[in-house]
C-alpha cells in the first residue's frame, strides 16, 4: 500500500474553512476532507515543529525521545518512520522545506531520496548579494546590541530585509511540488509500495503569500499597510513590539492568505497521488496571534498551538467526521500498521483502532528557549521560565505548569480558553492534576535517555540563515 504523509506547516484547525472558518482558506483540504475521514479534535504533541515531528516519525511524545531543544540531532537508537519503512522494502522519499526536519538533524534516514527547500542545502541557494548582507548582519548584530535601543531598530530592518526575500520567492513551496510530482509519478510506475514526506512552509512565518491568495482576503490598501507591521514575535512578547487589534488583524489576514497557498500546494500533490494511497494530512502545530500573550508557536500549550486538522483516507476507516479527540502521535502506528509493520512500544495507536483505552492526550512545551530574549535587556522573562504539559480528556482540557500557574478549561463551551476554571471546579481539577500525574508516571517508567547536545554542535550556516529568516536565531 501506497502512504502519503503531507503536512502542513503552523496551520492552526481553527483557520481551516472544513473546521468551520468563516473564510475559504482551503478548498483543496475541504473537498479531500468531504470524501475521506476529518478528526474533528486532533492534538498535536508539541508547539513548535522539532519535538512534534520527532512524534509523528516515532510514536513517542516530546518527553520520552527528549527532543526538546535545537541543539541536537536525532540519535541512531530512535528509530524513525521512514526508516522502518524502508527496512521493509518501502521507497522512500522525503521533500521537507523546514530546516528543523532536514539532514542535518538527522531526520532524512531512512529515505531514498531525501530534499530540501527554501535556502537549505539542496533549495534555492542564494544570491550574493543576499549573503553578503547576511554575512554583515552577523558580524555586526554581536557588535552593536548592546547598545541598540529597544525598540530592536537593527533586527527589525534585517527582519524586513528577510521578509522582501519571502516575498519574491516564497518558502520553497513550488520547488517542493517540481521535485516531489515527478518522483510520485515515477514511484507509481515501480513495483514496490511507496512511501511520501513532504513538508510545506507557507504558513509560518515570516507571512508574506502570494498577492494572488491576499487578494482572496484584503484590498490594496490593507496590503500595504500588511507589509509594513513588524513581525517580531519575541519583540512582541518582551513588549517592545506592541501590536494593537488592527495590527493582529491584519497579521491574520496574511497567515489566510499562507494557509490559502499550502493548500494550492496540497491540492496538486493530491492531484499526482492519485485514488489509491494511503493519506495523512496535518500540521505539526498551529499559531498564535496574540492569545494568551503569545505571538508565533512557543511558550504556550493553548488550542491555538495544539489544535491542528488532521484528514485521512484509509481503506479500514469509514468516511465522514470522527469527533473522539485524537493526536498526531497516532500518525506513526497507523502509518506502521497498514504496512504490516509491529507498533509494539509506541505511545500512540493506530487511528484504526476498535478502541482507545488512553485515560488523556498530551501537549507538551518542555525546556523553554529563553536565550531567545537575551536582545532585550531590560526584559525579565521570568513568566516564560516554565515548562507546560496539557492533558486533554474528551472536552477538559488542564494545563499543567512548572511554577503552579496551572489552568482548566471546559472546550465544549469555552472553545478559546478564555475562564479559567482552577478556583471554581475543584472537583475536576483535582480529577485532571491525578491523571497528569499518573500519565508522568507511567510514561516515566517508558522513557529513553535523552539525548545529549553534542559539544561540538554547530547549525550550517545555510541551515542558519533559514531559520534566522523564519525567526528562530537572532
Amino acid at each position: 500500500m501506497n502512504i502519503a504523509l503531507l503536512v502542513l506547516d503552523a496551520v492552526r484547525a481553527d483557520h481551516v474553512s472544513g473546521y468551520g472558518y468563516s473564510r475559504p482558506t482551503t478548498p483543496n483540504l475541504d473537498a479531500f476532507a468531504s470524501a475521506n475521514t476529518r478528526y474533528a479534535a486532533a492534538v498535536a504533541p508539541g508547539v513548535w515543529t522539532f519535538p512534534s515531528m520527532a512524534t509523528m516519525f516515532t510514536g513517542q511524545y516530546p518527553s520520552q525521545h527528549g527532543l526538546n531543544r535545537a541543539d541536537r540531532s536525532v540519535p541512531a537508537e530512535l528509530r524513525l518512520l521512514a526508516e522502518r519503512l524502508h527496512d521493509a522494502g518501502y521507497r522512500t522519499g522525503g521533500f521537507s522545506a523546514n530546516p528543523y526536519v532536514g539532514r542535518m538533524y538527522g531526520f532524512d534516514r531512512g529515505f531514498d531520496v531525501f530534499r530540501e527547500f527554501w535556502g537549505v542545502s539542496g533549495g534555492g541557494g542564494r544570491s550574493g548579494v543576499s549573503g553578503v548582507v547576511n554575512g554583515a548582519y552577523q558580524w555586526l548584530w554581536p557588535r552593536v546590541r548592546r547598545t541598540v535601543k529597544r525598540s530592536q531598530t537593527l533586527t527589525r530592518a534585517y527582519q524586513r530585509y528577510l521578509r522582501r526575500r519571502v516575498e519574491a520567492r516564497d518558502k520553497g513551496a513550488a520547488a517542493l511540488a517540481d521535485a516531489a510530482i515527478p518522483w510520485i509519478r515515477e514511484a507509481q510506475r515501480a513495483q514496490r509500495p511507496f512511501f511520501l514526506y513532504a513538508h510545506v512552509m507557507e504558513a509560518h512565518g515570516p507571512l508574506a503569500p502570494p498577492v494572488r491568495h491576499l487578494r482572496r482576503f484584503m484590498d490594496e490598501p490593507a496590503m500595504a499597510r500588511a507589509r509594513e507591521i513588524n513581525q517580531d514575535a519575541m519583540a512582541y512578547m518582551a513588549g517592545a513590539n506592541p501590536l494593537d487589534d488592527r495590527s493582529m488583524d491584519l497579521l491574520l489576514d496574511l497567515y489566510d492568505g499562507s494557509i490559502s497557498y499550502s493548500d494550492e500546494v496540497l491540492g496538486k500533490l493530491l492531484d499526482a497521488l492519485g485514488d489509491d494511497t494511503l493519506v495523512l494530512i496535518t500540521a505539526d502545530h498551529g499559531n498564535s496571534f496574540g492569545e494568551h500573550g503569545i505571538l508565533d508557536h512557543f511558550f504556550s500549550v493553548h488550542q491555538t498551538l495544539a489544535s491542528v486538522p488532521l484528514v485521512v483516507r484509509h481503506p479500514r476507516i469509514p468516511a465522514g467526521v470522527v469527533e473522539a479527540p485524537v493526536g498526531t502521535i497516532d500518525l506513526a502506528p497507523t502509518v506502521l500498521e497498514a504496512a504490516g509493520l509491529d507498533t509494539a512500544g509506541l505511545a500512540g495507536i493506530s487511528l484504526c483502532a476498535d478502541t482507545d483505552a488512553r485515560s488523556c492526550l498530551v501537549t507538551e512545551f518542555l525546556d523553554p528557549p529563553l536565550e531567545r530574549f537575551d536582545r532585550f535587556h531590560h526584559f525579565d522573562p521570568v513568566r516564560f521560565r516554565r515548562d507546560l504539559r496539557a492533558v486533554r480528556k474528551g472536552d477538559h482540557k488542564y494545563i499543567w505548569s512548572s511554577d503552579g500557574r496551572d489552568e482548566l478549561y471546559d472546550l465544549g463551551k469555552d472553545p478559546r480558553e478564555t475562564m479559567n476554571l482552577v478556583d471554581t471546579e475543584p472537583g475536576l481539577l483535582a480529577s485532571l492534576r491525578k491523571l497528569h500525574d499518573d500519565w508522568l508516571l507511567e510514561t516515566s517508567a517508558e522513557l529513553a535517555p535523552v539525548p545529549a547536545a553534542a559539544s561540538d554542535f554547530e547549525v550550517e550556516e545555510d541551515v542558519a540563515e533559514t531559520l534566522r529568516t523564519l525567526g528562530y536565531l537572532d
